[in-house]
């Protein structure tokens, strides 16, 4: 299956912290697989390292959205959203 490929492509670049690579590598598995929380999950991760904090979040939200139970999904949007905040409190609190 060409998602898997795209996947495990992916994967390596993201191991080796080729995150635009990586980001590339999952976008085409998501337009085979759009549903599969897995690979938003780590298209946020290479999204994320590419200092694109806001996009991670939101993708971070999707991989919940679609798998609700993952400790694992719902901690990465906890993180996302707190690492937003850190770095500008107009996040949580924007200008009136």
């Amino acid at each position: 299956e060409w998602s898997s490929s795209f996947y495990l492509l992916g994967s390596v670049a993201l191991k080796r912290g080729r995150n635009s690579e990586a980001e590339i590598h999952f976008r085409r598995a998501l337009e085979l697989e759009p549903d599969a929380p897995y690979l938003l999950n780590d298209l946020a991760v290479a999204v994320e390292r590419q200092g694109r904090k806001a996009e991670a979040v939101e993708l971070y939200s999707l991989a919940l959205k679609l798998s609700p139970e993952s400790e694992l999904y719902r901690e990465n949007v906890r993180q996302g959203v707190t690492n937003q905040i850190d770095k500008n409190p107009a996040v949580l609190w924007p200008a009136g």
